[in-house]
């Protein structure tokens, strides 16, 4: 709940046997909006459109390179942060 170090930079870790490769580190930013249409997607499902969050599978498994976000934006009570490329706190 707070918009330094410790509240928006924080380990995420994904498991799949025989579909994500193991042992990978990915180190491009991502937001637990990307959670949702992940998920949705390694169900088989389409998510709905219009959500904030990226399926992550294309980039967790090599099909896709890059960042899935161009910028993260976050907002929490009167204070607000983004990241774009290296580390940028408003």
């Amino acid at each position: 709940g707070q918009l330094f170090e410790g509240g928006i930079r924080v380990p995420f870790a994904v498991q799949w046997k025989g579909r994500i490769p193991a042992g990978k580190t990915y180190t491009e930013p991502v937001i637990s909006l990307d959670i949702l249409p992940t998920a949705v997607a390694a169900s088989g499902g389409a998510a709905p459109r219009g959500l904030d969050g990226v399926n992550l599978l294309p980039y967790l498994t090599g099909e896709k390179a890059g960042a899935p976000h161009a910028s993260l934006f976050w907002r929490y009570g009167p204070s607000l942060a983004l990241r774009r490329g290296k580390w940028t706190q408003l």
